[in-house]
């Protein structure tokens, strides 16, 4: 591949940096300290995510939870602040940002305090050239260091002005790359983590904080050895190095020592989707197929909670889930793109309190069941569904529209016979008894003279025969095992024949699974149904599992199913224990 005189004046402007390779190697000793990434008795910390260009907004965060003073330097004393990473991407200001948290690492030093950067995967798709979602507002910040005029024809006809300033911005001895080459995946203060993504089982693996070690090492070598290629031709200069299976490629008929290193780099499942930048499932995964194997992680970096950003929360306000274990802090932070604003997390000793941009104080939600609106419990919803007013939005439907006390909420009426109504709200408690959280608020209501059931209906969700016939693949955030396996647990615990794909639905956003329609099961037998291959079980739902009895079912159930059902689901369940595998038995 050769290029022209003004792409060579490209490419010098991206590679200025790649030498650095060899001096990457060099120095790649470990760290003196054992885990230099752990802070212990600090006595305040301000923690915040997802920036994504949004400085305007920042500041007014930063100085909402005071560490930034009204002429934009450091207030904020001994405190370690906190940026959960995707700093970068979509927003117009990213330059701005990191120019404003390296100032004030250097602001904090000097007070006693730490301003820390854990890198997200908008970092990590900037240093090694993924540039899908940079902006147009982001290449034109970079315009006056572009390395050639703005008016060249070869920038107008191929790239945005700013393009390659970026791009060489970013790269090993760049103004930025060096920096973000330095920066850290997980950091540890006092009894937290904070990570970006999310901490799979995987950080076992790892060595807890020691993943830090080999990406401050490795990083820099991946992107050195990227650019090095981009500067002999071998790869194009606008190359993702992390697929370098699919891009690297020689003329020459010997291995390219340089390609081979960046295939071994590259593929590194750090950086991967259940790597630290890109695990969604502490924040997305059911808890029941998350909880056990977070509870290990955790336990492993001797921490009680990990704090990350990446997943979006749904009420768009920060929210803990997995009992506390997790603190999820993406509120949505650029309004132009996500329609949320800034939210920092406090931690002064044992108070937590939760700031906005406006300077609104509040505490963290608690997530909620997963198939109920944010910020909705169970109790609230079922004495909404029981008591408020309803008015007809769609009879072919039978949709309904309830409003009490400036609450509005769709549900959709079920008609059914007192036998299946009773068992449409039996697979609701029981749900909520084994920690389901499929099935959607359910409680009996007369519409019409006619019996039946309201239950919530969500508009944007979609069915199951709706997700094949679309042909939508739905994304497994789990790293442990598929939220599918529930569902069939369920089922077959409860003997449910009646399952199809019209009453198993999804959130397209999400992917959370709701389930409707139970007026047929419960049935007697107490043999399972056959299957080709029985579900792995996680020891989370077999707990649960266990702990039913009938003084419990009968609690819980009241008179809603009869002793004969109850004694059935019981003798099916003791073989689902028996004779279904362990889910932690596969990992």
């Amino acid at each position: 591949m050769r290029y022209s005189g003004a792409r060579l004046l490209v490419v010098a402007a991206i590679c200025a940096g790649f030498a650095v390779v060899a001096r990457a190697e060099d120095s790649a000793s470990a760290p003196t300290e054992a885990e230099p990434w752990r802070w212990q008795d600090v006595e305040r910390v301000v923690a915040f995510g997802d920036v994504h260009g949004a400085y305007i907004a920042l500041k007014k965060l930063l100085t909402a939870a005071q560490v930034l003073d009204d002429d934009g330097h450091w207030r904020g004393g001994q405190s370690h602040l906190v940026s959960l990473g995707d700093i970068l991407d979509r927003g117009p200001d990213s330059r701005r940002v990191l120019d404003l948290l390296r100032r004030l690492q250097t602001e904090a030093l000097a007070a006693g305090g730490r301003v820390h950067l854990v890198l997200g995967n908008h970092e990590l798709m900037n240093l090694t050239g993924d540039l899908r979602y940079v902006s147009a507002a982001e290449w034109q910040a970079f315009a006056d260091v572009d390395g050639e005029s703005a008016t060249s024809p070869a920038v107008s006809r191929e790239q945005p002005p700013g393009y390659f300033g970026l791009r060489a911005a970013f790269a090993p001895g760049g103004t930025y790359g060096d920096w973000l080459l330095a920066q850290p995946a997980v950091i540890v203060i006092n009894d937290d983590a904070f990570v970006h993504g999310g901490l799979s089982t995987d950080i076992v693996t790892y060595g807890g904080l020691r993943l830090n070690q080999t990406l401050v090492r490795e990083l820099p070598q991946l992107v050195g050895y990227g650019n090095e290629l981009i500067a002999r031709g071998v790869l194009p200069f606008d190359a993702d190095f992390l697929q370098a299976d699919r891009l690297a490629s020689s003329d020459s008929e010997a291995p390219d020592d340089s390609v081979v290193k960046l295939k071994e780099l590259a593929g590194n499942p750090i950086y991967g989707a259940q790597g630290p930048f890109w695990y969604r499932g502490n924040s997305l995964c059911h808890p029941l197929l998350e909880q056990d194997g977070l509870r290990r992680t955790l336990a492993s970096l001797e921490v009680e909670r990990v704090v990350v950003g990446h997943s979006p929360t749904r009420s768009l306000k920060p929210t803990s889930r997995l009992a506390g274990r997790v603190m999820m802090l993406d509120t949505g932070m650029l309004a132009s793109h996500y329609r949320g604003k800034g939210h920092a997390l406090i931690i002064e000793g044992d108070v937590e309190t939760i700031v906005d941009e406006d300077g609104n104080r509040t505490a963290a939600i608690a997530s909620g069941p997963l198939v109920n609106p944010p910020g909705m419990s169970d109790t609230f919803l079922e004495g909404l569904l029981t008591n408020a007013t309803h008015q007809l939005l769609d009879e072919e439907a039978s949709l309904y529209q309830l409003a009490h006390e400036g609450q509005r909420l769709r549900v959709r009426f079920v008609p059914g016979s007192a036998r299946a109504n009773d068992l449409e709200v039996a697979a609701y408690r029981l749900d909520r008894l084994l920690g389901l959280d499929m099935v959607p608020v359910t409680v009996v209501r007369k519409v019409g003279g006619k019996n039946g059931v309201f239950i919530l209906e969500r508009s944007n969700w979609i069915s199951e025969a709706t997700r094949t016939a679309t042909n939508q693949v739905r994304p497994n955030w789990c790293h442990s095992g598929h939220a599918y396996s529930l569902v069939t647990a369920f089922d077959s615990l409860i003997h449910n024949v009646g399952r199809t794909a019209e009453t198993f639905w999804h959130d397209p956003v999400t992917w959370r699974i709701r389930l409707t329609h139970h007026d047929r099961a419960f049935g007697t037998t107490r043999r399972l149904a056959p299957l080709e291959e029985p579900p792995h079980l996680p020891d989370a739902l077999r707990r649960a599992l266990a702990a039913l009895s009938r003084d419990l079912l009968d609690a819980t159930l009241e008179s809603l199913i009869s002793k004969r059902q109850a004694r059935a689901m019981l003798g099916r369940r003791d073989m689902m224990l028996r004779d279904w595998p362990r889910l932690e038995e596969t990992q």
